[in-house]
């Protein structure tokens, strides 16, 4: 049986964030946890967090307050989808190259 859309893009999403260096991913299983971002991760000591969606997912207001709070944290968050997946994952890169951006 195929993989529907979000779980399916979240799945090559997470192999591609796994082969950049010095980082650590992994995709919250935590279904009872509201709010939390589909991926966790950290580069270079860095806290990363990635709410995923389809083209035609929407975050919901307790998903934004959550990036909001990560954000004022000092975290990188950001709502990834594929028309901007290789722009965050270049974000990303610039992470470990010692080039933080908020």
């Amino acid at each position: 049986m195929a993989k529907k859309g979000e779980t399916a893009f979240k799945e090559s999403l997470l192999k591609e964030l796994k082969k950049i260096p010095d980082s650590f991913f992994y995709k919250n299983v935590a279904v009872s946890c509201r709010g939390i971002p589909d991926i966790i991760g950290c580069v270079k000591g860095f806290g990363i967090f990635l709410e995923v969606k389809t083209d035609c997912g929407q975050m919901d207001k307790l998903q934004q307050y959550t990036g909001i709070q990560i954000i004022k944290a000092g975290g990188f968050f950001r709502c990834i989808r594929p028309e901007n997946y290789r722009e965050i994952i270049g974000e990303i890169v610039r992470i470990v190259h010692g080039k933080i951006l908020q």
